[in-house]
């Protein structure tokens, strides 16, 4: 998860406090709650046993530490999956601009025309990816003409049905002996 913070202390402030508002609400009823009993029904001392105390906050450190492990070992391994998705997109379309070449001008063109399809399609591909993992809506139709545009009208997984639909132009390649 990616978070941009502001530059501003007091816009960082107003964000941190607004996302945060149900434990401040809480800290700040309890703290109340305290002082009020502290000083108008005059309670002294509290006393409260050192050993459960030190043995619940031993336990509550062992189990912060394995639960911040583990969110820093699933983000680690989003980090990594994302940076391969990058990698084979570099190498994918490289591919495409290097490989399929063809035998007269008007099957060059055809194949130029199939290049740019797929590229701006595996493009919408990746942004629909970057926008379903972050529950945001999917803009995408920049990149797509309009016959892939109907087909992925009433979809609700976009990125898998670009994918779908990439395979099979690339199998129509394949037929068509472009690539091998």
């Amino acid at each position: 998860m990616i978070l941009h913070f502001s530059k501003s202390p007091f816009n960082q402030f107003i964000g941190i406090s607004y996302y945060n508002r149900r434990a401040i609400f809480s800290f700040v009823v309890f703290a109340g709650l305290a002082y009020y009993f502290c000083i108008y029904e005059k309670v002294e001392e509290i006393h409260v046993p050192a050993i459960p105390v030190s043995i619940l906050g031993g336990a509550l450190a062992i189990f912060l530490g394995f639960r911040n492990s583990s969110a820093y070992d699933r983000w680690w391994e989003a980090r990594k999956i994302w940076g391969s998705i990058v990698n084979n997109s570099r190498s994918f379309g490289l591919e495409l601009i290097t490989y399929p070449i063809g035998q007269t001008n008007e099957e060059e063109e055809e194949i130029e025309k199939w290049r740019r399809g797929v590229i701006n399609r595996h493009l919408a591909w990746l942004y629909a990816l970057n926008a379903q993992l972050r529950n945001k809506p999917v803009e995408i139709s920049q990149y797509l003409d309009k016959h892939d545009l109907e087909l992925l009208k009433d979809k609700k997984n976009i990125a898998t049905q670009l994918l779908i639909i990439q395979g099979n132009d690339i199998d129509r390649a394949f037929r068509k002996g472009w690539i091998e």
